[in-house]
């Protein structure tokens, strides 16, 4: 029988590295809001909020019939781009 060999095994760790986004919302006076997000870096990015349903038919999502929830709408174009 052979000796068991002594290897010292180490567990691969992943550095911690710190990405945060510093996000606000934010209602300009038209009403409108806004989802404001600044980078690590400075850099601003804005998103604005829209009726989840017309955003998906504004993306290519067929005129659902009626009943159809949003997510139902997203779910499909989805299935579709993965084609």
């Amino acid at each position: 029988m052979k000796p068991k060999s002594k290897k010292k095994q180490y567990a691969l760790v992943p550095k911690f590295r710190q990405h945060v986004l510093e996000m606000r919302t934010i209602t300009g006076e038209s009403g409108q809001s806004y989802l404001v997000m600044r980078t690590p870096k400075g850099e601003f990015h804005v998103f604005v909020e829209i009726a989840t349903k017309k955003a998906a038919e504004d993306c290519g999502c067929k005129k659902p019939r009626i009943g159809t929830s949003p997510d139902e709408m997203w779910e499909s174009l989805f299935k579709e781009m993965e084609k």
